[in-house]
């Protein structure tokens, strides 16, 4: 109503109307309360002759949601000012006794093939792709096989906040839809997650994601400054651990299936280490080779465009000394690996400054 009333306005700027749609978006409210928002939006943007002529179309449209650049722009910089929670952070209970789960109280059918999201963040990329798999065309070839419209969603998170946004936007979107119960969050670490699906889960596990694990330190990073927060090592405090890949492996075969592993990252470095850790020091998986790989990570990345390499992997080489070991080869994917609808906002926040994503695809080895 009140853009209505007054987004034709001189006065009413762009950008208030680009937050409005933004923040509502967000909120988790109505499709039907969306779809008229979005249409004058589109309307006034259009009058006041906004250049981003595509976004106008799609809001027009009403080909926009959750999963689209500005709302999950919003969301990353909101989550990047939280506090990087670890295990030592976390109070000494749970909001759950998760031994003692029924998946019956959170799934109608918890004999449905299981996506699961560890270190979840705010939960976008399971809330897009449980509530519009049924919209989504460009699924990547390495996940083609996946029927996201009959699967359940699972994620856990060491940070509070955040799960408890991603429930509360589920609960608008049940009251909303005619879906029935086939996604939850959890309050609880990756390991606790996994655990507890190889204890009493049912079904079989058709993907766990590691997405955007909070890196650790660089080997004498204090002469090169960084974030304070994050784990000071591999070994000590970062969440990718040999236990936590041994539980994923274990996980993915559960009840007879031959689930998948999708692991991204911003850090070559940290790629590095994960694959090795995967496929060497734990050595329960294979990697599948990428439809789109990346063959030269310099050339084709870094260097591109009169390019250069980000500090950190300048760091990263400097301390190797030799260089060992690239995340380049077929293994590794130039494009996503999931759908358009499967982004997480640090995905989109990667994209809007040209950051390169580290993906690849594992499966467990039977």
């Amino acid at each position: 109503h009140e853009l209505r009333r007054v987004g034709s306005r001189r006065s009413f700027k762009v950008t208030f109307i680009l937050q409005i749609i933004e923040k509502f978006t967000i909120s988790g409210a109505s499709d039907t309360l969306l779809r008229i928002l979005y249409s004058h939006a589109a309307l006034h943007l259009k009058q006041k002759e906004y250049i981003d002529i595509d976004l106008i179309h799609k809001l027009s449209l009403g080909q926009y949601g959750l999963y689209s650049d500005r709302p999950l722009l919003w969301l990353w910089r909101f989550s990047s000012k939280q506090k990087k929670i670890g295990l030592k952070d976390r109070c000494a209970s749970s909001t759950l006794n998760f031994s003692s789960v029924d998946w019956n109280d959170y799934f109608d059918d918890p004999k449905k093939s299981l996506v699961v999201d560890v270190g979840c963040g705010m939960g976008v990329s399971l809330l897009n792709l449980a509530f519009s798999s049924s919209d989504m065309i460009d699924v990547p070839s390495e996940t083609k096989d996946i029927d996201w419209s009959s699967c359940n969603y699972v994620g856990a998170d060491l940070n509070e906040i955040m799960v408890r946004y991603a429930n509360g936007i589920v609960s608008r979107f049940y009251i909303q839809s005619i879906r029935s119960k086939h996604i939850h969050f959890f309050h609880l670490s990756g390991d606790e997650l996994l655990e507890n699906i190889k204890k009493s889960y049912p079904g079989n596990v058709k993907l766990i994601m590691l997405q955007f694990p909070s890196p650790y330190r660089l080997e004498n990073s204090q002469s090169f400054g960084g974030n304070t927060q994050l784990p000071t090592t591999a070994n000590a405090g970062f969440m990718v651990t040999e236990y936590l890949l041994n539980t994923v492996a274990e996980v993915l075969q559960l009840n007879g299936g031959n689930g998948k592993l999708l692991f991204q990252t911003k850090c070559e470095d940290i790629a590095v280490y994960v694959k090795n850790l995967a496929l060497q020091k734990c050595g329960k998986f294979k990697y599948l080779s990428c439809s789109n790989p990346v063959q030269n990570i310099d050339q084709d990345i870094y260097f591109k465009g009169n390019g250069e390499r980000p500090k950190r992997v300048d760091q990263w080489l400097k301390l190797m000394n030799r260089i060992y070991d690239r995340a380049e080869g077929s293994m590794w994917s130039l494009s996503s690996l999931l759908p358009l609808h499967g982004r997480t906002e640090t995905e989109v926040a990667c994209k809007n400054d040209g950051t390169f994503i580290h993906r690849c695809i594992l499966e467990s080895k039977k």
